[in-house]
């Protein structure tokens, strides 16, 4: 792997295994089954390096694509690790929807839609600054997809209701995830848990979000509303960019 030993595990997601390395770096490996397939490789190294391109504090960089890997910074923790010690609040909440919508929208801007955006994606330096991680399923314009048609792409519970229905995944899509992970940051859990993986695709498509002040009554009222904006079934319907929906959380945590 370009010379980089690595030390130990630290996850995994659909495309990749991310190993911990010397210098503060963390190196992710493509799954044999993925790095067996000479046009996936070369497609995830081609979308790797635009993705390297991006330059915001809040999108994790890219420091080397090799052959089969890839090189970033290694983060302090992980949202997913910060979220096992109980919710954020809505203070917490909607700082962090400032610092992962800058991120977003910088993605957006360059013509990437994640598709996979979800607490162990989010990563945090020591200082506390967020940014979004793991480009394995990301898309550019353009670009072809890195796994076979008709396979679910995401992660179920954060994901868009037209990435179920096989619809096309754009920046409403990623904004609607962002959605169901800062409703977890607000409330403990995602809007819909506990299911198997089809009812928990139903309950995209169909059902209603809980109000987040079910699960946290000391919630404002403009800012579940805010969470469940983000989580309209049309995507026409969320707040346009991760920015607008930041900025709707931002007003009513200070009220």
């Amino acid at each position: 792997m370009g010379g980089y030993r690595v030390e130990r595990r630290l996850g995994e997601g659909a495309a990749g295994i991310v190993y911990a390395a010397p210098g503060g770096v963390a190196v992710k490996v493509l799954r044999p089954e993925v790095a067996a397939d000479e046009e996936l490789r070369a497609r995830f190294a081609r979308e790797a390096r635009l993705a390297g391109e991006i330059r915001s504090r809040h999108v994790a960089p890219v420091l080397e694509v090799g052959d089969g890997y890839l090189v970033m910074p290694l983060y302090a923790e992980s949202l997913a690790e910060r979220l096992r010690r109980g919710p954020l609040g809505a203070d917490a909440t909607a700082g962090l929807a400032a610092q992962l919508a800058r991120g977003l929208d910088a993605l957006h801007k360059h013509g990437f839609v994640h598709r996979d955006v979800k607490p162990s994606n989010v990563l945090f330096e020591a200082d506390g600054t967020a940014a979004i991680a793991d480009f394995g399923l990301a898309r550019g314009s353009g670009s072809t997809r890195l796994t076979l048609d008709g396979q679910l792409l995401g992660t179920p519970l954060y994901l868009a209701p037209e990435l179920i229905e096989g619809r096309d995944a754009t920046p409403a899509s990623d904004v609607y995830a962002l959605g169901c992970v800062l409703y977890e940051c607000a409330t403990g859990a995602p809007p819909f848990t506990a299911r198997h993986l089809a009812e928990l695709g139903f309950a995209h498509l169909t059902e209603p979000p809980p109000d987040p002040r079910e699960r946290e009554p000391g919630l404002a009222a403009d800012f579940a509303l805010a969470l469940l904006t983000a989580l309209e079934k049309e995507p026409a319907a969320r707040p346009t960019t991760a920015t607008a929906l930041a900025r709707m959380l931002h007003t009513a945590a200070r009220v």
